[in-house]
C-alpha cells in the first residue's frame, strides 16, 4: 500500500503478495491469513502502525465465502473493538450511559448480511471509523474496475463498511453518491447483472442508515434533469438508474421518515415532462418505485398530512397527491405488459388514502369524475391525449 520514490523514476513490478492470499484458491490458505492477520492486529508492539493498511484485507476476508474464514475475520475485527473499548474508556462510557449510540433515525429492524447476526459493538464501529477514511474513496473507486471480479468484491466489501460506519458515511455522502450513480450506470451499459443486483443491495444498506433528507435532495434534482445540476439533461437509461438507486435507498429507510416527502416524490414521479408516457421502461421504473414508496408508509395516511402541517402551516388533504398517482397509473394500466405491476400499485394507493385497506374501487369512486371533466376540459391541448382518451374508456367502463 505505499510506493517508495523510486518507484516513479524506473521501471519496477510489484506483487501485493497479501492481496493474492487473500483470494487463494486453497481453503487453508484463507484460513492461515485470518490467523496471521490477527496476531499482527491484535498481538504484535507496534500493531498501531499497521491498522490502515491492514483493515482492507481484514474486511475483505470477512466476505469470504466460506464461513468459517468470514468469522474468524470478524472475531479478529471484534477483538480490536474491545481493545478499543479499553483504550477509550470514558469515550465509552460516556457514550453508553447517555445512550449516544448513533442517530436514532437509522434503521436497525432489518437483518444484516452475513457474516454479521447482530448490531457490531460500539468498539468495533468506532474503531473502523476511526480508520476506514484512508481506503474509502479508492475502493469506490474500485466500482468501476475493468476486472469484473474486482467490482464486484469491492461491492460486497464496501456492505461490511457500510454495516460498521453506519451514519457516518453521511460525511461522505456528496462523494458516495455520484460514484455510486456511476458504479450502477457502468454495470447497466456493462449489462453486469450481478454487479447490478449486489450494488442495489450495497444502497439498500446505506439507505438504513443515512437520512432520506440527504439523499432525495440530491437524487431528485437529477432526475427532473435541473439545469443547475446536469447541464445537459438526462437520458433514458441514466433515469432508470437513478430511480432505482433511489428506489434502493427508499427500502432502507424508515417509513416514518419518507411520510414528509410523499408530495415531492409522486410529484415528480408522475410529471409527464420528466418522464413521458411513451417511455415503458421509464413508466416501468416509475411504477416500482411508487410501489415501495405506498407499501413502505401503508396504514400512514394521517402521517402525511400532519407532515404537510407541519413544514407548510398549512391544511391539506392526500386527494390531490393521490389523485395525480392515481391518473399516472391508470395510464400504465393502457400497456398490458405493466398492467399488473400497476394495479398492484393502485391497490396499495387505495390503503393509503382510505388507511382502512378498501380497495381499489374506492379509487374510482373518489376521483374518476373530477378526472373525466379535467380530460374533457383539456383534450385541445393535452399532449398526452393518447393516453388520456384511453384513461378515459378505463374510467368510463368502470
Amino acid at each position: 500500500n505505499v510506493l517508495p520514490i523510486a518507484s516513479f523514476y524506473k521501471s519496477e513490478v510489484q506483487i501485493n503478495h497479501l492481496a493474492e492470499l487473500v483470494i487463494d484458491k486453497s481453503l487453508p490458505v484463507r484460513e492461515e491469513l485470518v490467523k496471521f492477520l490477527y496476531s499482527l492486529l491484535t498481538e504484535i508492539g507496534d500493531r498501531y502502525d499497521h491498522h490502515t493498511r491492514l483493515l482492507p484485507y481484514v474486511l475483505d476476508l470477512m466476505t469470504d465465502e466460506n464461513e468459517g474464514v468470514a468469522n474468524s475475520a470478524l472475531a479478529t475485527l471484534q477483538k480490536c473493538g474491545r481493545e478499543y473499548e479499553s483504550e477509550h474508556e470514558d469515550e465509552i462510557k460516556d457514550r453508553r450511559q447517555y445512550g449516544v449510540d448513533g442517530d436514532d433515525r437509522i434503521n436497525l429492524s432489518k437483518p444484516l448480511p452475513r457474516p454479521f447476526l447482530e448490531r457490531p459493538r460500539i468498539g468495533m464501529r468506532l474503531y473502523i471509523r476511526g480508520t476506514c477514511k484512508r481506503f474509502l474513496n479508492a475502493l469506490v473507486n474500485e466500482l468501476t474496475n475493468w476486472v469484473s471480479t474486482t467490482r464486484l468484491k469491492s461491492a460486497n466489501l464496501l456492505k461490511m463498511l457500510v454495516v460498521l460506519c453506519e451514519e457516518h458515511l453521511t460525511m461522505e455522502a456528496h462523494t458516495l453518491f455520484p460514484s455510486f450513480i456511476k458504479a450502477q450506470k457502468f454495470a447497466y451499459d456493462d449489462k453486469d447483472t450481478v454487479l447490478y443486483a449486489t450494488l442495489l443491495e450495497l444502497y439498500e444498506l446505506l439507505g438504513r442508515y443515512i437520512s432520506p433528507e440527504v439523499y432525495i435532495y440530491y437524487v431528485l434534482p437529477r432526475l427532473r434533469g435541473d439545469v443547475d445540476v446536469v447541464q445537459f439533461g438526462v437520458d433514458t437509461p441514466t433515469r432508470v438508474v437513478v430511480i432505482e438507486f433511489l428506489q434502493a435507498l427508499l427500502t432502507g429507510s424508515k417509513s416514518t421518515l419518507i411520510v414528509p416527502f410523499f408530495d415531492e416524490l409522486v410529484s415528480t414521479l408522475t410529471d409527464p415532462f420528466v418522464f413521458p408516457f411513451d417511455s415503458p421502461t421509464l413508466q416501468s421504473a416509475c411504477i416500482d418505485i411508487l410501489h415501495t414508496i405506498l407499501t413502505s408508509i401503508k396504514g400512514k395516511g394521517h402521517k402525511v398530512v400532519e407532515a404537510h402541517y407541519v413544514s407548510t402551516g398549512r391544511l391539506s388533504t392526500l386527494h390531490g397527491t393521490v389523485r395525480v398517482a392515481f391518473r399516472f397509473l391508470l395510464v400504465c394500466m393502457n400497456n398490458p405488459a405493466l398492467s399488473h405491476k400497476a394495479h398492484a400499485a393502485l391497490v396499495a394507493l387505495a390503503e393509503l388514502e382510505s388507511d382502512h385497506g378498501q380497495g381499489v374501487d374506492y379509487l374510482y369512486k373518489q376521483h374518476s369524475a373530477y378526472l373525466i371533466k379535467q380530460s374533457i376540459e383539456n383534450y385541445e391541448i393535452d399532449s398526452t391525449f393518447s393516453a388520456t382518451t384511453n384513461t378515459e374508456h378505463i374510467l368510463l367502463h368502470r
